[in-house]
C-alpha cells in the first residue's frame, strides 16, 4: 500500500512539473515579444489627408512555430503620428533574408511613400505595396 502511494505521489509530482514547464514554454513561445527593428516616417510632400503623418515600423513578434528551424515573425505596422501606437494597420512580413541577421537585412530595406500608398522594399529586392485605403480613414 505504501509503495503504491509513493508511486502515485511521484507520478502526480511529475505531471505537475511537466504541466508547469509546458505552460511556461507555451507562454514564452506564443506571447509576442514586440520589438521595433526599424521605422520610416511619411515625408512632408506626401499627404493622405487623414491623420497624417504616418509611420511605418517593422516589428519583431513571437516565434513562428510552423517554420523549421523556428524563427521570429515580423510585422509591418503603419500607425498615425510619429510614435508607434496601439492602433494602426498590421501586415505580416514574409521576410526573405539575405544572411543570418534579419535585423540588419530589415535595416537595409527602403520605404517609398507615394500618393497611392507605401511600398516596403527589402534589401533582396522583394517589395510589398500597401494601398493608402488600407491604413487611412480610421475605423
Amino acid at each position: 500500500m505504501r509503495r503504491t502511494l509513493k508511486f502515485v505521489l511521484i507520478g502526480l509530482a511529475w505531471c505537475a512539473t511537466a504541466s508547469l514547464a509546458g505552460t511556461i514554454a507555451a507562454y514564452w513561445f506564443l506571447t509576442p515579444a514586440t520589438r521595433i527593428i526599424a521605422e520610416w516616417h511619411q515625408p512632408a510632400n506626401i499627404q493622405y489627408h487623414s491623420a497624417d503623418p504616418y509611420t511605418l515600423s517593422v516589428e519583431q513578434w513571437g516565434f513562428d512555430l510552423h517554420a523549421i528551424p523556428w524563427q521570429y515573425t515580423y510585422m509591418i505596422w503603419i500607425s498615425s503620428g510619429r510614435e508607434p501606437q496601439d492602433y494602426g494597420h498590421l501586415v505580416y512580413l514574409p521576410l526573405s533574408p539575405e544572411g543570418d541577421d534579419p535585423d540588419a537585412d530589415i535595416s537595409k530595406s527602403k520605404v517609398e511613400w507615394s500618393n497611392d500608398g507605401v511600398t516596403f522594399i527589402e534589401s533582396t529586392g522583394h517589395s510589398l505595396f500597401i494601398p493608402k485605403k488600407a491604413f487611412t480613414g480610421g475605423r
